[in-house]
């Protein structure tokens, strides 16, 4: 599971469950809940003179939290999950998800529906391997790289749309002439 939380407010902006997490959440659940309870806990961390919350532990799931530009993201993890390997990918997707929706988690950030625009991104972000995520994609702005890992992402975003409208003229195609 992956959460993006406006830090002021607990609104959850983006929540995509996992399908080896769904049978372990109850079809009441609601994302807003997380975001609430989030908020909470990093106020109330404040009283102990803590800035930052970069995981919450249970018995067989952690939540691997990151907050940057009063954005929080978390992952749902397993318990026995190497944190370090997602820690990298975490950031590498809140950074994403800042470039993408700069202008619209400071002033639109009540009309959640505007970011299920990164869903298809985040799907591809997962795909690259920690180890390919280089220190210096968490500090640049797209593009400025030769060698892009965001724009890697996008390219094969776009890859992935062209196939998809492909595999549908055909298949359209296909019942015309049937």
């Amino acid at each position: 599971m992956v959460s993006i939380i406006h830090g002021l407010s607990g609104i959850t902006l983006f929540s995509k469950v996992f399908e080896n997490f769904c049978e372990d959440i109850s079809e009441e659940f609601s994302s807003e809940l997380i975001g609430s309870f989030l908020t909470a806990i990093k106020l109330f961390s404040r009283e102990f003179g803590q800035d930052k919350i970069k995981q919450i532990e249970m018995s067989t799931i952690r939540f691997l939290i990151y907050e940057k530009e009063r954005i929080m993201i978390f992952f749902l993890l397993d318990s026995s999950d190497n944190t370090l390997e997602y820690e990298m990918s975490l950031k590498f997707c809140l950074n994403i998800f800042l470039e993408m929706f700069s202008k619209q988690i400071y002033s639109n950030y009540h009309d959640v529906n505007i970011f299920q625009k990164y869903n298809p991104v985040l799907h591809e972000i997962l795909k690259v391997p920690p180890d390919k995520i280089e220190p210096s994609c968490l500090n640049c702005k797209r593009g400025q790289k030769k060698n892009c890992l965001f724009n890697k992402v996008q390219e094969k975003i776009r890859m992935s749309e062209k196939d998809s409208r492909t595999r549908k003229i055909k298949t359209k195609n296909h019942y015309i002439s049937s």
